[in-house]
């Protein structure tokens, strides 16, 4: 038998709540959210070894990423 008051997880503050309406832990101006951009390098690839610090252009492949990521201009970046 369906569980009769499913929930669902907020997608602002993971609080889980009833399907059945809206939750009010928390008060947040959607405007004020300024994102993390997390650039996961580590320097195990088995394929290609040392890929993250693969020359590109004469400039290793983490630097090429870690440029983009700062031109979108998102919020800052951390590798």
């Amino acid at each position: 038998m369906p569980n009769p008051d499913p929930l669902v997880i907020c997608r602002n503050c993971a609080y889980p709540y009833s399907d059945l309406g809206r939750h009010d832990k928390h008060q947040r101006d959607e405007n004020n959210v300024t994102p993390i951009i997390l650039i996961p390098a580590r320097m195990g690839s088995t394929r290609l070894p040392d890929k993250v610090m693969a020359d590109i252009a004469g400039l290793p492949m983490i630097v090429h990423v870690l440029e983009r990521a700062r031109e979108a201009g998102l919020g800052p970046v951390a590798v």
